[in-house]
């Protein structure tokens, strides 16, 4: 997950929520100004803090995304075949069960999952939004580690969560 001032808005929230589907967290903080980091350590989370010669998500969300995944693979070290979960600081994938899901998918020989993300206006109760306006997208979320090419699209928007790779394999829709 990466996150830039998300203190005060849905972190915790979905913080509470991975902490159910995973057996570790990692955040790239993109030098937040507010309590951003604080909030993942009381989550359990490991932070990672982008230093101040890496370039910012708004700069180049590629090269930070790169950043954050080398970092995390650092810092865990992920067998070939272990399923990764990309979310950001605002995304409540409900009604998901990561592991059911992961362990579907397993069946089937494929490398990513497509999750459907619905806009979350309030959590508790959990609302979705409705009205039109807004609408959920579905996106890869789920992504299984492989070795070799660890190398995230180049773009300065919409690099995606994962290393391309994760973008050209068998993809499975949740």
């Amino acid at each position: 997950m990466v996150v830039r001032n998300e203190a005060n808005r849905w972190l915790d929230s979905v913080l509470v929520w991975v902490r159910h589907h995973v057996t570790d967290i990692f955040v790239t903080d993109d030098r937040s100004t507010d309590e951003s980091a604080d909030v993942a350590i009381e989550h359990g989370a490991t932070v990672y803090t982008r230093g101040v010669d890496e370039p910012s998500f708004m700069e180049a969300e590629g090269a930070f995304r790169q950043i954050g995944w080398e970092r995390m693979l650092e810092t865990f070290q992920p067998q070939s075949g272990d399923w990764v979960l990309g979310l950001d600081a605002d995304e409540f994938p409900v009604c998901v069960n990561v592991k059911e899901i992961c362990q579907q998918a397993n069946l089937g020989a494929y490398g990513s999952i497509n999750i459907k993300i619905p806009e979350i206006f309030l959590t508790n109760p959990l609302s979705e939004r409705i009205d039109g306006y807004w609408g959920g997208i579905t996106g890869t979320r789920l992504a299984r580690y492989l070795e070799g090419s660890q190398e995230f699209r180049q773009t300065t928007m919409g690099s995606g969560m994962f290393p391309a790779y994760a973008y050209n394999c068998r993809n499975w829709n949740e």
